[in-house]
């Protein structure tokens, strides 16, 4: 078996990690114009400040609950086809916009407003 002499670093004269590689700079250090440039950063996504999948949960449901009743009140949206699965239904929304000529979140914001009858 083999073992290692584990004592033979206590000897050094560094205490701590001898690393010549600066790990931070200081607080005085100026940074250079190319890391003060934003060009790497996107644009942030508005989402109107919610989550957008527990909003889209809520949404169908009340699209659900209200739906005969808002296609009812809008006679050009009779030939829309409103059948949609579970990974469609913003594509729902972005038809009845394009459709009433509105944003989707006008859309969303109707939807969420009508009276339902339950």
């Amino acid at each position: 078996m083999i073992t290692e002499n584990k004592n033979q670093d206590k000897n050094s004269g560094s205490k701590g990690l001898n690393n010549e590689v600066q790990q931070n700079r200081g607080l005085n250090l100026q940074r250079s114009p190319s890391e003060d440039s934003d060009e790497g950063i996107g644009k942030p996504v508005d989402n109107g400040g919610v989550v957008t999948s527990e909003y889209d949960v809520h949404l169908e449901k009340q699209w659900l609950a209200v739906r005969d009743d808002y296609l009812a009140n809008f006679p050009e949206l009779n030939d829309l086809d409103t059948r949609y699965d579970k990974n469609s239904f913003g594509t729902l929304i972005a038809n009845l916009a394009k459709r009433r000529q509105q944003t989707s979140a006008q859309v969303q914001e109707e939807i969420m407003n009508w009276p339902s009858s339950e």
